[in-house]
């Protein structure tokens, strides 16, 4: 069976998973912030070490490619395409909301709920996606502005389970909603990362090394000095 070792990078949390074909076999996270570039690394050979599985035995990497934190997910496609160039493997990218909405999945099936994850996109916005309870895609990611108009655009009275560390901002929207269910402590993790790329595997579903990108959906924002003065 095929090995697929998958990183995500795109909060927060990092975390690293081994699946062997789709099962899962080890599963690291921690929950810390800004400590990738340094952990990253060590957290990957760790999983390796107590599964005892060499590099060179891995048959695909897999990452999570956004959207979500710039520098996360430029530290997590880099570590991915440097082992997959060194390995002479092939790269999956996995869409974070995507991941997200299938660690959802056994929630939102007891009552056949939509699934809307969604980041932070800073200031009013929330990167978000809908998908149905099996974890099929309905409406495509894209950036958000949080207003009152937002859950009836969104969701069309529909129940839906929202998730993911974008819904602190919407949670005074959402409330008057009540067949909107907000799930705390969601995160998009390697596993389910890992879980879908297995299925990418099988349908040979690969990235391009050369040209590959993290998925930032808007661009780097830098405030100007003038616009930090409030001029």
């Amino acid at each position: 069976m095929p090995l697929i070792l998958s990183i995500e990078t795109a909060t927060p949390v990092c975390s690293v998973a081994i699946h062997r074909g789709s099962r899962l076999v080890a599963h690291a996270e921690f929950h810390v912030d800004k400590v990738h570039a340094t952990a990253l690394t060590p957290t990957i050979e760790f999983v390796l070490q107590q599964c005892g599985i060499r590099k060179q035995e891995l048959s695909a990497v897999a990452v999570s490619k956004g959207p979500g934190s710039y520098t996360g997910l430029r530290i997590g496609v880099a570590v991915a395409k440097g082992l997959c160039f060194t390995l002479g493997i092939p790269l999956i990218g996995v869409e974070t909301l995507e991941a997200m909405a299938l660690g959802v999945v056994p929630l939102a099936a007891r009552d056949n709920s939509l699934i809307c994850p969604m980041l932070d996109a800073r200031r009013m916005e929330v990167y978000c996606a809908l998908f149905d309870a099996s974890g099929r895609r309905l409406a495509p990611t894209q950036a958000v502005v949080v207003d009152e108009s937002f859950p009836d655009a969104m969701f069309a009275g529909r129940n839906v389970i929202c998730c993911g560390d974008g819904v602190d901002k919407c949670k005074p929207i959402l409330q008057p909603f009540r067949n909107t269910y907000v799930a705390d402590a969601v995160y998009p993790l390697a596993k389910t990362v890992g879980a879908l790329a297995a299925l990418r595997l099988e349908q040979r579903q690969f990235e391009n090394l050369v040209d590959f990108e993290p998925y930032y959906l808007k661009e780097f924002f830098k405030p100007t000095k003038s616009a930090e003065d409030g001029k």
